[in-house]
């Protein structure tokens, strides 16, 4: 994963440097074109395995609305809203199971048999703004243009883990006469931050207006880990998810005004 990244990096980079050159040495005035899109995406963004790995799933859809400006044809700035479908999964868990950093506990011996139901809730949403960078495939015509960004995301993941425990015990050690005792617990994992953001793609104009584009964005998600809080209290807990850096896979249309 690391070594993609760098890849990534080292592809994007040096793109925007070339469509920056590009605009300083060609004959290429300022001609200011706005233009707004949507992309659908697959958000891939795991969790470390005791933190969230063992309960919430690794693929996410979500869409990213986006408005942008190119300066000339080379160089331009884009700024997007990005949100995911909300992942609701219901889950066991047994004892010593680790789940979101909290290790179940065994049961006592008047306790006959327990169960542990997770009812997780998660969804990622934010802010993203980026330097973008147009090359044009063929100089000679520009309705296909490799595209490199680069830029700031601020985003918000939230995870709700409401942990309902079904225990049946025995009066004075019989275990022919017995009572059910149900408690719920609603977890809060909240994390907001500015994180770096790049991507890449290519894109290509059907015609003057109108454009698809496909692309491949990587966003610093690792730095989203969150603590838990008690739901209503807001009370800090003990335990945490932990995300991983995350990619996403698009394919867009834009209309340029």
């Amino acid at each position: 994963m690391q070594s993609f990244t760098k890849k990534l990096g080292l592809w994007v980079t040096p793109l925007i440097m070339l469509t920056v050159t590009g605009t300083a040495t060609a004959d290429n005035t300022l001609c200011f074109t706005p233009y707004i899109g949507v992309d659908a995406q697959m958000r891939h963004m795991g969790f470390q395995k005791d933190f969230g790995g063992n309960i919430l799933k690794k693929k996410n859809p979500q869409g990213n609305f986006f408005a942008g400006l190119k300066f000339n044809q080379y160089v331009g700035v884009e700024v997007g809203y990005e949100f995911s479908k909300t992942q609701r999964i219901i889950k066991d868990s047994y004892p010593n199971d680790i789940i979101f950093g909290q290790s179940i506990p065994a049961f006592s011996p008047d306790v006959l048999s327990v169960e542990n139901l997770h009812r997780t809730f998660s969804k990622i949403n934010g802010w993203n703004a980026n330097l973008v960078g147009f090359l044009p495939v063929l100089q000679e015509k520009n309705d296909v243009q490799l595209i490199g960004s680069i830029g700031v995301a601020n985003l918000k993941l939230q995870t709700k883990n409401t942990l309902t425990t079904t225990e049946v015990e025995s009066f004075i050690g019989d275990p022919n006469d017995t009572f059910t005792i149900i408690s719920t617990k609603n977890i809060f994992y909240k994390k907001r931050k500015a994180i770096l953001r790049i991507a890449s793609g290519i894109q290509y104009k059907i015609n003057d207006c109108i454009g698809l584009r496909a692309m491949v964005s990587w966003e610093n998600t690792s730095k989203l880990k969150a603590k838990a809080k008690d739901a209503i209290t807001e009370k800090a807990l003990l335990g945490m998810t932990a995300p991983k850096n995350s990619f996403q896979y698009g394919l867009g249309m834009f209309i340029s005004f």
